[in-house]
């Protein structure tokens, strides 16, 4: 409601009168108050006729419209042209996999050339394959975990550790699925002789390393050499390294090593060196034995930290009752293994002390029967290829817990932080082939690593 002031008492036109607002209520005076309604308060004010606005055609050509701006051209857009190769092959592939139907292709084939439309398409297309290997992926998990359940596991994924598994704030341990052209896949070139940074469907890592660790140490030794191998296996199916492995990548450590065990030093001797420093490594190793100063004198001259690091190597390998060398590798047939891990399983006696042996072993054995039921051979024309110059497993580790490997992954982290590059394998497109069986290895290694570290 609104209110307006009246005079009812006096019909006297004065000059005030004559500010009506053009519907006849009178502002004379405010002798009264008289009440007015809203819609009639809230018209719009009167106007006259020469005062609306009248709407008129302009007619221009169209070469004046394109000289004053009417017609703006859209910039030509060379993304998926000078792709073209690539989308064919993409389109192929889907189609003949089922991720896409002969529509979504005719949509992009029929795009104007150069066009935001086009572009708009590729994206279309893009988007419905990768949608189509997430479905496929969160059914092989459902997969997996339905076989693990059913083949007698003790325990499930502890939710931390799931949370730690698909929060990439907390660990990229897992890999992406990706569909760009990005610059920080390296220079190299692939063995098609084609960049790394051309555009590709990748599975990949990012530059920050991640590691699994398990504890193995309060487990009896047959039982924990079993774990160990399981583990080895697991981690070789789904492209994750073992950090004892990295630790002596190119064999120095371990030779150190050697002789350092041919010397017959004992325990508290070994521990020693490898709790030593730069500076009082020389000291140490003239109160064990004045010969060891002339055996790694050239070591103690240039790098006096590849002593330390063979005793440390030592104390993580053989002075550990459960750790024993593995032949596993690309190679190797992954359901012959897990059989045979499967057999020692059985001749291993768990520690009648610790009730959670009998846990782990259970859950042991339905991890290797799962492995046996779902893993798939390696193939001799893979789908998949080296897609950057880091490897793939050169981002993701298994570790237990020693010294030496803690001091690995922390310089690996930062090496690979400060390259920036990272990780992939590219699919293969010359043959057709959507490449599931490797994602579905890679999520059964990931899912039964997370499964046996859920034990600890």
């Amino acid at each position: 409601m609104q209110y307006a002031s009246t005079n009812n008492h006096s019909q006297d036109q004065t000059i005030f009168s004559l500010l009506s607002n053009g519907y006849g209520i009178e502002r004379s005076a405010s002798a009264n108050v008289n009440r007015l309604e809203i819609n009639q308060a809230n018209q719009a004010p009167y106007l006259p006729w020469y005062a609306k606005i009248q709407t008129q055609t302009l007619n221009l050509t169209e070469e004046t419209k394109d000289h004053l701006g009417f017609n703006p051209v859209e910039p030509y857009q060379p993304e998926v042209n000078d792709n073209s190769e690539f989308w064919q092959k993409l389109c192929l592939m889907g189609l003949d996999n089922g991720m896409l139907t002969e529509h979504d292709i005719g949509f992009l084939l029929e795009a104007p050339v150069g066009t935001s439309s086009q572009v708009k398409a590729a994206i279309d297309v893009g988007d419905k394959i990768l949608s189509a290997y997430a479905n496929h992926s969160a059914h092989c998990e459902m997969q997996i975990l339905s076989k693990l359940n059913a083949n007698g596991s003790a325990v499930g994924i502890q939710a931390e550790i799931r949370d730690w598994y698909t929060d990439p704030s907390k660990s990229c341990w897992g890999f992406e699925l990706t569909l760009d052209d990005a610059s920080c896949y390296g220079e190299d070139y692939d063995e098609f002789d084609r960049n790394f940074n051309g555009i590709g469907l990748r599975i990949e890592h990012c530059s920050r390393v991640s590691a699994l660790n398990f504890k193995l140490d309060h487990y009896s030794a047959a039982l924990g050499r079993v774990l160990y191998k399981t583990i080895c296996l697991l981690a070789e199916i789904c492209y994750k390294s073992n950090a004892i492995d990295y630790c002596d990548g190119l064999g120095d450590t371990s030779f150190i090593a050697k002789l350092l065990l041919e010397a017959k030093l004992t325990e508290e001797q070994i521990c020693a060196i490898a709790q030593s420093d730069e500076e009082s490594i020389g000291d140490v190793l003239l109160s064990i034995n004045p010969i060891l100063l002339e055996q790694f004198a050239d070591e103690l001259r240039y790098d006096p930290f590849q002593v330390i690091n063979g005793a440390a190597y030592v104390i993580a390998t053989t002075m550990t009752p459960w750790y024993c060398e593995t032949k596993f590798n690309s190679q190797s047939n992954p359901q012959s293994v897990a059989r045979q891990l499967r057999k020692e399983l059985k001749k291993a006696r768990p520690n009648s002390l610790n009730a959670n042996e009998i846990e782990v072993k259970k859950t042991l054995d339905a991890v290797l029967q799962t492995v046996i039921e779902l893993v798939h051979q390696n193939e001799q024309d893979s789908s998949w290829f080296l897609g950057s110059d880091c490897p793939l497993n050169g981002f993701a580790f298994v570790t237990f817990g020693s010294v030496i490997e803690e001091d690995a992954i922390e310089f690996e982290n930062e090496h690979r932080q400060s390259v920036g590059e990272h990780g992939a394998i590219r699919l293969n497109l010359e043959n057709g082939k959507a490449g599931f069986q490797t994602i579905e290895n890679i999520l059964l290694g990931d899912l039964c690593l997370l499964t046996l570290c859920s034990l600890n």
